[in-house]
């Protein structure tokens, strides 16, 4: 498990969604790494199936759900 992916999860446990950092165009992990991040579901599942291998950088979605 990535050490992101570990973040993750610590966020998940208070019951945070989080969502896959890339490089944005000014070179900096900001740009989420997939389409309808803003979507995903408070489910471990969903989370922790997304591309965390290849990110750069871990998203904390904020909100009303």
């Amino acid at each position: 498990m990535t050490s992101l992916l570990n973040a993750a999860q610590v966020y998940y446990e208070r019951g945070w969604v989080t969502t896959p950092l890339t490089i944005d165009s000014g070179g900096f992990p900001k740009k989420p790494f997939v389409e309808g991040w803003q979507h995903t579901p408070l489910e471990w599942g969903a989370i922790s199936s997304q591309p965390w291998d290849m990110a750069k950088g871990i998203g904390i979605v904020l909100g009303s759900r």
